[in-house]
């Protein structure tokens, strides 16, 4: 994605809990800082099999995800839920949030309302 030395095993390592146990212990929250999360997750049923595959490997190990990221692990701060159950889904992978590619995610889901809605969060 415009890496011109990409690493992608480091880049893996680095989403390990152990990785991420010990980032969080060197890196603490700024106390001016708001930290506002969501989490999504899909299903047997997800439309892509990219996302589907990677997200049963994951369910294996972490339980419930949106093909990436574990719902455990999504919450920080502000936890304001499953995208895929605020915004009527029956599921929405981590590319369906962020808008990522039209081959791989639910053409339905209008991720550009999402992030408004956040910045109306934040702006509250």
């Amino acid at each position: 994605m415009g890496d011109s030395k990409p690493d992608s095993d480091s880049a893996f390592h680095q989403l390990t809990p152990a990785y991420l146990e010990g980032f969080n212990q060197k890196t603490p929250n700024h106390p001016g800082v708001y930290y506002l999360s969501f989490a999504s997750q899909i299903g047997e049923e997800y439309p892509s099999l990219l996302y589907r595959t990677i997200g049963e490997a994951v369910h294996e190990v972490a339980g419930a995800n949106d093909g990436f990221v574990p719902v455990e692990s999504a919450k920080w701060g502000d936890f304001r839920g499953l995208v895929c159950t605020l915004y009527g889904h029956e599921g929405l992978s981590h590319s369906d949030i962020i808008g990522g590619n039209p081959l791989t995610y639910n053409v339905d889901f209008d991720f550009v309302r999402f992030f408004k809605d956040i910045v109306e969060i934040i702006q509250q």
